[in-house]
């Protein structure tokens, strides 16, 4: 489950586009949770982060060496 867990006394959540604003604002609301002395526990759930391939495919290159048009929905990754 991503987000805040059901058992914790302060929980926060962020929502936007920008993985990197995003990091950002969890660091900054993490180092405000720990210059709190009576904090505890404090943690994120933001995993590492990882490239992302997302692979582009050339109608014009795809006919020329004998394919043809690949619909998205046919694509599979995973």
């Amino acid at each position: 489950m991503f987000g805040p867990s059901n058992n914790s006394s302060i929980e926060a959540r962020f929502i936007g586009n920008d993985p990197t604003i995003l990091r950002s604002l969890a660091a900054t609301a993490e180092q405000i949770a720990r210059a709190d002395p009576d904090s505890d526990g404090v943690m994120h759930e933001w995993q590492e982060s990882s490239k992302v391939i997302r692979p582009q495919f050339s109608d014009y290159l795809g006919r020329e060496l004998g394919g043809s048009t690949i619909v998205r929905s046919t694509v599979r990754c995973g």
